[in-house]
């Protein structure tokens, strides 16, 4: 008879022990690692029309920097630091594709809703209405070319752009505004577009304005879009033709001997009142209807008091790709809430 080996109380503990789950401890890690991946920055780039085309030239564009944009984002699209998704939505101003033809036809940027008595003549009403219609299509014609032109530069880096169009959004007015959930349903949109990994590209716009029309504004959508709770913003970013903001009008140096110095932070109360003396003087070119650097102050102040920053910085520069990448800016203006506001 063969006698059969003593069987260890240790060794039956290990027989008898399963082995190690890894399979949970894999879904473990990978539900970490999601976590960690679902860091999400969303950013808000207002081109500004003077940037991506020739202001001075009637429907002109700066091939030169569309090009440069479209490398950028596609640059930082790819580079997601620390674990961070970085989304941004883009929305450009008209620049020679529509304050030319928006000043023929007398069509304005609005800020408040538009009044119920805007005539007081039936006959005039209708002529007025008529040119303001006329106005508003062939605007919004330049604009949409323009449009098509931004998105055309993304696509051909593989970025997926889709054009959006303030105008085609329900109850939709010239002066912006919720009350009857248009810039809601605007940024529904847009988030509906990021979700699904596409950029959405938004532009300034010729708007009905009660029974006329009027122009929507890029630095008004900033606000709007940049504010609002279904996006999430967390930076806006200003790019325009010049570095920032300054104490006064660099363009007046020459003749005044003044010495006008770049602003590297403006801070606003929650109020959106800027606590500091800075130069806002209006567009340079004649026929912006948008109310240039005027607006785009009162816009970014509003979006600060939000705690939200606004960077200013010069289109094609260093400091606009460090804004872009989320780094600190060598040059430039930020438009912060003062904390102890």
């Amino acid at each position: 008879n063969t006698k059969r080996p003593s069987l260890d109380i240790n060794d039956m503990t290990q027989t008898t022990n399963p082995p190690p789950n890894t399979k949970e401890t894999q879904n473990h890690d990978d539900n970490k690692q999601e976590e960690e991946e679902e860091k999400e920055r969303i950013v808000l780039i207002k081109l500004g029309g003077s940037s991506i085309t020739d202001k001075a030239t009637i429907e002109t564009l700066n091939d030169v920097m569309l090009e440069w944009i479209a490398n950028v984002i596609c640059s930082a699209s790819s580079n997601n630091n620390n674990n961070t998704n970085t989304k941004f939505i883009i929305l450009h101003g008209a620049g020679s594709f529509g304050h030319h033809m928006a000043k023929e036809y007398g069509l304005r940027g609005q800020s408040h809703p538009a009044p119920s008595n805007t005539v007081s003549s039936r006959s005039s009403s209708q002529l007025q209405r008529e040119h303001s219609m006329q106005g508003l299509a062939k605007t919004r014609l330049s604009v949409l070319r323009l449009n098509w032109e931004v998105c055309k530069s993304f696509i051909h880096k593989d970025i997926p752009a889709v054009g959006i169009s303030p105008f085609s959004i329900p109850c939709m007015q010239a002066h912006g505004g919720d009350s009857k959930g248009s810039m809601s349903n605007l940024a529904r949109v847009v988030r509906d577009s990021m979700d699904a990994g596409l950029l959405p590209v938004l532009h300034g716009d010729a708007c009905l304005y009660g029974d006329r029309s009027g122009i929507l504004g890029g630095d008004t959508l900033a606000f709007g879009l940049g504010t609002h709770e279904l996006l999430d913003v967390d930076e806006v970013i200003f790019m325009t033709d010049v570095d920032g903001v300054y104490t006064s009008d660099p363009n007046d140096d020459i003749v005044d001997g003044d010495s006008a110095e770049l602003m590297d932070v403006i801070r606003v109360d929650e109020s959106g009142i800027i606590l500091s003396d800075v130069c806002a003087s209006g567009s340079s070119h004649d026929h912006d209807v948008t109310g240039g650097l005027r607006t785009k102050l009162k816009a970014s102040a509003d979006i600060a008091k939000n705690g939200i920053d606004v960077k200013i910085v010069k289109c094609g520069s260093a400091s606009a790709v460090q804004a872009v990448l989320g780094e600190p800016i060598d040059r430039g203006t930020i438009i912060r809430l003062d904390p102890s506001s």
